[in-house]
């Protein structure tokens, strides 16, 4: 997948954190025009990234508190594989 921190935080920024509604708290890995893509909302707005690291891995969720955790812990030359 090869995120930056910068996009990762960017990214937070789309994923819902509101907990009333868990299934806008996760972002998703799929496919889209024949392209791994890593997809998340908020219920007002969509996000989506390549993320060819990822392919194999479609239908998988990934919650927002783990990549909040990734997110702190980074160095800013880290990448999200």
């Amino acid at each position: 997948m090869q995120l930056t921190k910068k996009q990762v935080k960017a990214f937070l920024e789309v994923i819902s954190s509101d907990t009333s509604r868990p299934v806008i708290c996760t972002a998703k890995v799929d496919t889209y025009e024949g392209r791994t893509v890593l997809i998340a909302t908020d219920g007002y707005q969509l996000a989506a990234l390549d993320a060819p690291g990822l392919k194999g891995h479609e239908g998988k969720l990934i919650d927002r508190t783990e990549l909040i955790k990734w997110y702190k812990l980074a160095g800013t030359k880290d990448r999200l594989d």
